[in-house]
């Protein structure tokens, strides 16, 4: 397993119940594929670079997990279909 670094941007026009329901399937996804979360941490509402979908700012969120190669894939496809869920990057972090 590897560590990789998850980021993510949820619409900040939801709740805080909404948004940790949000963050808590992001790490139910990396549980249900065999990752081993490290670290979770959430910088809360920010204004985005850019507007997204007419949205001006995002709650953002980032996790640090060791993952088996095989389940990038099915994490970003989950991500991807979450509409709360606006912007999200997968990277490998380097030893």
């Amino acid at each position: 397993m590897r560590t990789y670094d998850i980021g993510f941007i949820v619409e900040a026009d939801l709740g805080a119940e909404e948004i940790a329901a949000q963050v808590d399937f992001v790490k139910d996804v990396i549980d249900r594929n065999g990752g081993q979360i490290r670290f979770v941490d959430q910088w809360g509402r920010r204004r985005l670079a850019y507007p997204v979908n007419d949205e001006r700012d995002g709650f953002y969120v980032f996790i640090i997990a060791d993952l088996p190669a095989d389940s990038i894939m099915e994490i970003e496809r989950n991500m991807r279909l979450t509409e709360p869920i606006m912007r999200f990057l997968v990277t490998r972090t380097d030893e």
